[in-house]
């Protein structure tokens, strides 16, 4: 009876907190040691630029690339990063770009990361953007995305990024997010003491159409950046609380890496969270969310 009290009075707390996600994982799984392949923390967004990488302690013989093909001179991430400091005064004109070298590393770095993918390849899309900032040309996106938690009326932001084709069209998605384990149960724990998260998308998350959506174009530059930032979310494995840390403060951490400023006041619903993560951008940028 006592348990049973406990949990009703976090329930009854839930509609006064940032958000909350349901899903089909479980306590099992989330105390089970899942580890990525990663380079370790000293690998960041920041250390790319400045070109403070420091050396790789974990390589293979044989790395695969974006295009299936396959490189046996042990290209990494970390050896490609620090090839934009060996440039000369005799450098030829056709040495490549910024953004080339940046799509090279990506090509190294992206394998090397567990990507949030929904069995189709796609999960529900908004039936339109509330607003966007979107560059023609630019080869990448990240989309911020708020959706329902039924029954409870606080909902989940989470974000969606992949590839560009030519006209702006997206290619492909993938997700990611932090929600609690053993869903609503999960979170329930979680307004008393941090909870172990997932960072993947549950069937809910695929299942469940957006209300709300915010896309924003990204050069290589800064997808690699929001790899990197992902990458070490994984590495860090934060865990959920209601109040301290949730999934706006999460959405606020990936977004920041692209220069997305999150709002002042992360703990709000998700919806009220989301219309000003866009207002407070797009009057960074100059521009009217409508």
């Amino acid at each position: 009876m006592k348990k049973a009290r406990y949990a009703v009075a976090a329930a009854m707390l839930l509609p006064l907190v940032g958000c909350n996600a349901t899903g089909v994982s479980t306590f099992t799984d989330a105390l089970s040691n899942k580890t990525d392949t990663a380079y370790g923390s000293a690998y960041s967004p920041q250390a790319v630029e400045t070109n403070e990488l420091p050396p790789v302690t974990d390589t293979s013989s044989s790395t695969t690339l974006s295009n299936g093909s396959s490189n046996n001179t042990n290209l990494t991430y970390a050896a490609l990063s620090n090839s934009d400091q060996e440039t000369t005064i005799d450098q030829p004109l056709n040495a490549p770009t910024p953004e080339e070298l940046a799509e090279q590393r990506i090509a190294v770095l992206f394998p090397q990361i567990e990507h949030g993918k929904c069995k189709s390849g796609w999960g529900k899309q908004a039936k339109q953007l509330d607003a966007q900032r979107v560059t023609p040309g630019h080869p990448y996106y990240i989309e911020i995305r708020m959706r329902h938690t039924p029954p409870l009326p606080i909902g989940h932001t989470y974000s969606a990024y992949g590839r560009l084709g030519p006209n702006g069209e997206k290619l492909d998605e993938n997700l990611v997010m932090l929600a609690p384990v053993g869903g609503y149960a999960g979170a329930a724990v979680a307004a008393a003491t941090p909870m172990p998260a997932e960072m993947l998308p549950s069937l809910t998350d695929c299942n469940i159409d957006p209300v709300a959506a915010y896309r924003v174009s990204l050069t290589a530059q800064q997808y690699e950046k929001l790899l990197l930032e992902i990458r070490q979310a994984k590495i860090d494995k934060p865990k959920y609380h209601l109040f301290a840390y949730n999934c706006n403060h999460f959405t606020s951490r990936i977004t920041q890496a692209v220069g997305i400023e999150s709002p002042r006041n992360k703990y709000t619903s998700s919806l009220v969270y989301m219309y000003d993560i866009i207002k407070e951008d797009q009057a960074r940028h100059g521009l009217n969310a409508g």
